[in-house]
């Protein structure tokens, strides 16, 4: 029996149609960074030495991403984010932008578990990105091009030292004593002090916003997870301090008493109550945590 040709033919029509369609949406889907995979052929020496020296301890993944069209991108309603060499579609949630170069950005994958948020200050990016059970930061390389950075921190220690983690440990064990019938009711709330040297503040002018989004997104990522843990921004200020050039010798400062460098720090700590405190550090990039 010959098939029916006219029969058919507004079948396969259709299916074409479909097809076409199909392939115009997905050209149509922007992807939110491109993956550099030679960073010499484009990074500066210096640039390029930072690039190397991030990370090399507590490193899983680390690319370098073109992210000259991020704004642009952002402000769409849905774009996919290319991770592990597969896209993933997100759409957006929030995009605010001040001025050009200065905006946030919080959207969810589409097809997965996740979250992205973005924080731009006078054009440097910084970002985490959460999906199915991997985490990664954005931090900039200059205003052209940025590292996507999953790291491991299984063996980080407390960033306040040993006997600010002892202390913690009996103040968790004295909690649980005095709240065990309400604890699975009971979110623990973690105290975070912001303190930012002369050379971030000089960096951007919107150090409040930088640092509330940061509590903000660490909150909605652990909120989705389910986690029970809930971040509190309780204090933040400018400390008279000079940076070193090196992000561990500023480290090494902040975690000392008596060294001459940032000693009120750990005034400033007991006299919040706070939990932890994280130091914003500039760089020829802009700011760093």
């Amino acid at each position: 029996m010959k098939p029916n040709i006219r029969s058919i033919r507004p079948f396969l029509s259709a299916l074409l149609l479909l097809s076409i369609s199909m392939s115009l949406k997905e050209q149509s889907i922007k992807t939110l960074f491109n993956v550099i995979p030679n960073a010499e052929q484009v990074l500066t020496p210096t640039e390029r030495s930072r690039y190397a020296a991030i990370g090399e301890e507590d490193t899983k993944e680390k690319v370098l991403i073109e992210i000259s069209e991020l704004a642009n991108i952002l402000s769409e309603s849905a774009f996919s984010v290319p991770i592990k060499g597969v896209n993933h579609s997100m759409r957006s949630e929030r995009f605010t932008q001040e001025k050009e170069g200065n905006f946030t950005f919080k959207g969810s994958f589409s097809e997965t578990m996740g979250e992205l948020y973005i924080y731009a200050t006078n054009g440097f990016v910084y970002g985490n990105i959460h999906i199915d059970s991997l985490a990664y930061q954005i931090e900039p390389v200059n205003k052209k091009y940025a590292m996507l950075l999953r790291r491991d921190y299984s063996g980080t220690t407390c960033p306040l030292g040993e006997e600010h983690a002892e202390e913690g440990k009996v103040k968790m064990g004295q909690n649980n004593e005095q709240q065990s019938s309400t604890i699975s009711s009971t979110n623990p709330v973690i105290d975070v002090m912001v303190v930012f040297s002369n050379q971030a503040a000089a960096a951007t002018s919107n150090m409040q916003s930088l640092a509330q989004g940061a509590i903000q997104s660490s909150n909605d990522s652990f909120s989705n997870s389910s986690a029970g843990v809930t971040f509190n921004l309780i204090h933040y200020q400018q400390i008279s301090y000079n940076e070193s050039g090196s992000a561990v010798t500023d480290r090494d400062r902040l975690i000392a008493t008596s060294d001459g460098h940032m000693d009120n720090v750990h005034t400033l700590r007991d006299q919040h109550g706070a939990d932890v405190v994280v130091l914003i550090v500039s760089n020829s990039q802009g700011y760093a945590v």
